[in-house]
């Protein structure tokens, strides 16, 4: 199995509806049999479920090697500093406020640089 970011970490294989229900011991309910999915627990193990193959791709992000954690971080920085420039500019702050945004977005950038050349050095490696 390999490690996922769903609403939270999650192990995953590709596994049929079908496949899924033989290994769960349980009836898989609301899809079709032989539907193209994948089985997921959580990372203790535990809780184990089958999702379909559409909705965990569009839900997921793989989370299992360095660099996957360097992309994931990499777009969160971008979704922030997008959300920081968007909220600046609606938002009238005053002069203080608006200067310590800017701050933080400066410092996002420079983190969101540093992640870049993080991960074209790992790419580079491999």
């Amino acid at each position: 199995m390999r490690k996922y970011l769903y609403q939270k970490e999650i192990m995953a294989e590709r596994a049929t509806q079908s496949e899924a229900s033989e290994k769960l011991n349980r009836k898989i309910e609301n899809f079709f049999y032989g539907t193209d999915g994948y089985l997921i627990t959580d990372i203790k193990g535990k809780e184990a479920n089958w999702m379909p193959k559409s909705v965990f791709e569009k839900h997921t992000t793989q989370f299992d090697t360095p660099v996957d954690v360097l992309r994931y971080m990499l777009t969160k920085a971008e979704q922030e500093i997008d959300w920081l420039q968007k909220y600046t500019r609606k938002s009238k702050p005053t002069v203080d406020k608006r200067n310590r945004l800017y701050l933080a977005i400066r410092r996002l950038k420079a983190y969101k640089s540093d992640l870049d050349n993080i991960l074209h050095i790992t790419l580079i490696e491999e």
